[in-house]
């Protein structure tokens, strides 16, 4: 009779632990219409990487973005990650309910330098597409 046991050293639970601790619970990020699928795949990398657990993506493409597992290094599996059909509707349920100041990336004159916002309040961050932005 095999065991299903599974055997975790104990330095290695303590560090699952010490990297749950990091992870930022008031910080999600929002993807607007990314299309291709690397660079999809690096933003979820990257969120897994600086201890985002939540994001939130919009697609008009029908079947939604594919996830590069090489290119995310698997971290898709560690994050909560679902699809918006309306990305206004989504993003302003999100800051209700989640009372979430929203910072959206954009560059023009009036943008300010992304150091000068508070990071310490719930914070939706919002990002656009290649082509287009947001």
């Amino acid at each position: 009779m095999q065991s299903n046991k599974i055997i975790v050293l104990e330095d290695r639970l303590r560090r699952f632990y010490e990297v749950l601790q990091k992870r930022q619970k008031d910080l999600a990020v929002f993807v607007d219409d990314v299309t291709n699928e690397h660079n999809f795949s690096a933003i979820l990398r990257t969120c897994d990487a600086v201890g985002v657990m939540r994001v939130y993506y919009f697609s008009e493409a029908k079947k939604g973005i594919e996830i590069n597992e090489a290119v995310s290094m698997a971290a898709n599996r560690w994050l909560f990650i679902e699809r918006v059909c309306e990305r206004e509707k989504a993003i302003k349920e999100l800051k209700e309910r989640e009372n979430l100041q929203v910072v959206v990336t954009w560059l023009d004159e009036s943008s300010k330098d992304f150091r000068e916002i508070d990071y310490t309040k719930p914070t939706l961050l919002a990002v656009g597409n290649e082509l287009k932005g947001v």
